[in-house]
């Protein structure tokens, strides 16, 4: 029985099952944290604080698991709009929307620079958990290590976004 088809490749049932239960986590975690952020604006509660930071350590360990997962539905995904929109068209809307993300992000940095580095950190932790399980023995994948690197920095601004929230606040 098939959900979801692209040309040779398709999503089965099974498949479309678990997709719908890594979207409900993802749905959760972000009300979550949205949840907390906004809480956290009026009333700065260290057990909401704390409660945030075990929330993102279950919910993150529960979708580390399935990022070989998400890769195959973004392989198919993209494959299917490329399909239907032809490729330069694709690569457009994939620009229009990391536009859109780096918008929202520079927003949230603005309302929000504490919890912005923390997002900074985790997105730097979980990327390099990613591409640290694509490397291999006996192989030098100089773009790899390099995105290693840059996972680094995010980490690195990350904290120093924190940093100089603290500071803002002491004074």
């Amino acid at each position: 029985m098939r959900a979801f088809s692209v040309g040779a490749s398709s999503l089965e049932t099974k498949d479309s099952i678990e997709l719908a239960f890594l979207f409900i986590a993802i749905l959760a975690y972000v009300g979550v944290a949205l949840w907390v952020w906004q809480k956290g604006r009026t009333e700065r509660s260290e057990n909401l604080k704390n409660t945030l930071r075990v929330v993102i350590v279950i919910v993150g360990s529960s979708l580390q698991p399935a990022t070989g997962r998400i890769t195959s539905i973004v392989q198919h995904a993209f494959e299917w709009v490329m399909q239907v929109l032809g490729l330069q068209l694709t690569q457009l809307l994939i620009a229009a929307a990391i536009t859109a993300v780096g918008i929202g992000a520079h927003k949230f940095k603005q309302a929000n620079k504490k919890w912005y580095g923390t997002v900074e950190v985790v997105v730097g932790f979980v990327s390099a958990v990613v591409v640290a399980k694509s490397l291999g023995p006996n192989t030098l994948d100089l773009a790899k290590w390099s995105t290693l690197a840059g996972c680094a920095y995010v980490i690195a601004r990350g904290l120093g976004n924190r940093a100089d929230a603290k500071k803002e606040l002491a004074t």
